[in-house]
């Protein structure tokens, strides 16, 4: 069996369907809340978090995916670890996707608040 390459995967049809339905839903619009960018630019539909290698793209339930323009979505992949995994905790503990992008926008901007945030998901992770 030939292992089929992320390009490839992203070309299937079944992800063009999932892709398009996001885009959709989000206007075709960039969603993330401080974006500034023009109209024209390329968008993207993010994956909030990767489950495993076996699931594929198009398998992610929609609260899962946003739509970003090029440079908003440039600026997720390359977020910072701890930032992911908090993210990811806490959309995991049923926080809406809106309350994530308000708190993805205050972790690039108060250092404190991302200390306070640890503490609350270690709390978390005891309690759940």
């Amino acid at each position: 069996m030939v292992k089929k390459s992320y390009s490839d995967i992203l070309s299937d049809r079944r992800w063009q369907e999932k892709k398009t339905k996001i885009l959709t839903r989000d206007n075709f619009t960039c969603q993330h809340p401080r974006c500034r960018q023009s109209v024209y630019t390329p968008l993207h539909v993010h994956h909030f978090f990767y489950e495993s290698f076996e699931t594929a793209p198009w398998e992610y339930d929609d609260t899962c995916l946003i739509t970003l323009c090029e440079y908003c979505h440039y600026q997720e992949k390359t977020r910072p670890t701890i930032e992911l995994r908090l993210f990811n905790t806490f959309r995991l503990k049923g926080f809406l996707k809106s309350d994530l992008l308000a708190l993805s926008v205050k972790l690039e901007t108060e250092p404190n608040f991302v200390r306070e945030l640890l503490k609350i998901s270690k709390e978390f992770q005891k309690n759940g």
